[in-house]
């Protein structure tokens, strides 16, 4: 926290109301409850996904928390720390994954809202994540969550702030149902290509249809300040390839790459943090690290841009999540891939889709840009509030 902060500080744990627990299993739960787990949470708009029910005799060891409307849920699994959202109206008592650190502010001292909006900002993670201990899946216990501190201005100035904070997230919460928009036009425009093509379709599994695949998981190479762009996961984002801030030395790229070199118009899919996210390379010379297959169709049979868009339509979606594993983070294996059924219209019809395609990804171009202005802008006025500069 910066000296400069105007508010004194608090323990947030002095400021919160203990949360009851409870295991569907252990507790002769009946029927089916609502459960919150790591992946329920939408790590940009902290909002969440609302999963299916799911019966009492199959629930999870870590659904154990009982929350209810306005509690605060901080995640304390790396890579998912920055992972917090609160909990809505129709999800009041719900269980969640012991996972999250489950935040009930007192209203008397601490206004809900105004926590919610702490636990986001770039101070509070990076916190966490200097904290965060353990070699597969850093993490930190829901002490060192309660242990933090918080600046806390009198409960009418708390909901000013929270206030001014939540209008300028409206816009960029607008920005991103624009982008949403985008994306369900192109999965209508791949529906209604599936129904052109009818009979026409052959249906292969990505072993069988695939020219290369490429996987990179499991391994994590040495890093420098400069040299050759490493493509992680994190870069992978809703159907783009950000630009990668890590690198690899330039001496080490070829042997690095002996797993076999990508090719301009391969596709990246992300198999674990998160799950299925998907990107065209553009013929950059880059690295690969961890958690990324590389996907290169068969010519003639399908059009790398064509491919890319099937594997998150919900007829492939669905197939990728049910041969995923793990309960905290999940992920699929390379051999659970190669498994997966993908339905391939005649080359033409893949090609007129990509056309059209094209024309959508400039909007969405213009859209995201306009996001990363209000994000940076957001960060100033988040910095700027919690030092009592509002």
């Amino acid at each position: 926290m910066s000296a400069s902060c105007q508010h004194p500080l608090a323990r947030i744990g002095d400021l919160v109301a203990d949360v009851a627990t409870w295991n569907p299993i252990r507790d002769g739960g009946e029927g089916d409850f609502k459960y919150i787990d790591l992946s329920s949470v939408d790590q940009e708009s902290k909002t969440i996904t609302e999963n299916p029910p799911i019966p009492c005799g199959d629930a999870p060891s870590r659904a154990r928390q009982l929350v209810e409307s306005g509690d605060v849920l901080v995640s304390t699994v790396r890579p998912n720390l920055n992972g917090v959202a609160r909990v809505p109206t129709h999800l009041h008592g719900a269980t969640a994954s012991t996972g999250f650190c489950v935040l009930r502010a007192d209203e008397r001292e601490l206004a809900g809202e105004f926590l919610f909006h702490w636990v986001r900002t770039t101070q509070f993670v990076r916190e966490m994540v200097r904290l965060a201990t353990g070699a597969s899946y850093p993490a930190v216990s829901d002490r060192i969550v309660l242990d933090s501190a918080i600046p806390l201005p009198p409960i009418a100035e708390q909901r000013r702030i929270a206030a001014i904070l939540d209008k300028a997230e409206a816009l960029r919460a607008k920005r991103r149902q624009a982008i949403a928009l985008i994306e369900d036009i192109k999965q209508a425009l791949f529906s209604d290509l599936l129904v052109a093509a009818g009979p026409a379709i052959r249906t292969v599994t990505v072993n069988d249809s695939m020219e290369a695949i490429i996987d990179y998981r499991g391994k994590s190479p040495t890093k420098s300040d400069s040299g050759v762009p490493l493509v992680t996961a994190r870069v992978v984002k809703g159907g783009e390839l950000l630009e990668p801030t890590e690198f690899i030395p330039e001496a080490d790229y070829i042997g690095w790459m002996s797993r076999g070199f990508p090719q301009a118009g391969d596709v990246l899919f992300t198999t674990e943090a998160p799950l299925g996210e998907v990107a065209q390379l553009d013929g950059r010379r880059v690295a690969l690290a961890q958690r990324l297959i590389v996907l290169r169709g068969k010519s003639g049979l399908i059009d790398n841009k064509f491919l890319m868009y099937m594997l998150t339509a919900p007829i492939v979606r669905s197939q990728i999540e049910a041969r995923s594993t793990g309960s905290t983070v999940r992920g699929i294996r390379q051999s659970e891939l190669r498994k997966v059924m993908l339905p391939i219209p005649p080359l033409v019809l893949q090609r007129a889709f990509g056309l059209r395609i094209a024309t959508l990804e400039k909007l969405k171009i213009v859209q995201r840009r306009s996001l990363a202005r209000l994000n940076e802008l957001f960060a100033v006025l988040q910095c700027r509030a919690f030092r009592g500069e509002l």
